[in-house]
């Protein structure tokens, strides 16, 4: 009995001693500060920490886009036709036509400009169509240039002069529903409508100067490529040779009029002039 009893406690000793060593370990402050750093180590590779984000004040820039293009002269017409319906088709919000102009002399020689205003966005989009456009047409794009305008400082002090204009304003309405005198009632009235113009005015030119920042310009030239053996080569010889000609015909289609308009009097008169011109030539007879 003795000896079982013994055999149970060392057993019951022995499965106490396993479940100690089988339990983690306590977590204490100084452990869970360890593991913040190794989760902070591993989150932050090389140990560098990640840069705050910046709060500036970006600029508003209006800018303006200029491309040049050289390309067979028969190609440009169809090609400026259909970088103008590209903006057109885009819809107003994005794209808009200012103006386009075509110049063709013969089949060898073609200029072209189109302008068009239009949003970050499209003038991304539209200038790798140039580059493609160029090179399926046989020809390049020359010119890719960039100018921009900061309007930052115009665009706040507009702003500013619109707010101090509508306060202006807001205090001419107050003192114009006090009671007073008419002529201070007409002076106030004159002067709450010359300010009301200039805040008209302010608003107009700022939508103009927050437009020219959504929507940059855009400005593309097109030019013909000179072939080796131009056919206007020829032109002047071609030109000279009409005008000696026209010339030429013009002279004797003078002359047939002249001689239509003088035969009649040349058959009626001139026998009579003839026989007035033999008398006179005749030699008078001597005396006896």
């Amino acid at each position: 009995m003795k000896r079982t009893l013994i055999a149970l406690a060392l057993v019951a000793a022995a499965a106490g001693a396993c479940q100690k060593h089988d339990a983690p370990p306590p977590s204490g402050p100084a452990e869970a500060a360890s593991d913040d750093d190794a989760s902070t180590t591993a989150a932050e590779p090389g140990r560098q920490a990640a840069p705050a984000s910046l709060s500036l004040d970006l600029p508003s820039l209006a800018y303006t886009y200029g491309f040049s293009l050289e390309a067979p002269a028969r190609s440009i017409p169809e090609m400026m036709r259909r970088h103008e319906q590209l903006c057109i088709d885009s819809g107003p919000a994005q794209c808009q036509v200012l103006g386009s102009d075509l110049t063709s002399e013969g089949r060898d020689e073609a200029r072209g400009r189109l302008e068009l205003r239009a949003t970050q966005a499209w003038v991304r989009m539209f200038r790798p169509t140039l580059d493609t456009d160029a090179h399926e047409a046989g020809g390049e794009l020359t010119t890719a240039g960039t100018d921009s305008e900061d309007l930052t400082r115009t665009i706040s002090d507009t702003d500013a002069a619109l707010k101090s204009k509508i306060a202006v304003r807001d205090r001419l309405r107050e003192m114009l529903k006090r009671p007073g005198r008419l002529d201070d009632v007409r002076q106030i009235s004159a002067d709450l409508e010359r300010v009301q113009e200039q805040i008209d005015a302010a608003r107009s030119s700022l939508n103009q100067l927050n437009t020219r920042v959504e929507a940059s310009r855009i400005t593309v030239e097109y030019r013909s490529i000179a072939p080796l053996a131009p056919e206007s080569a020829f032109k002047p010889f071609r030109g000279a040779s009409g005008a000696f000609v026209r010339t030429f015909m013009g002279v004797l289609a003078g002359l047939a009029w002249f001689a239509a308009v003088a035969l009649p009097f040349v058959i009626v008169f001139g026998p009579v002039v003839w026989l007035v011109a033999s008398r006179r030539r005749r030699p008078a007879p001597a005396a006896e």
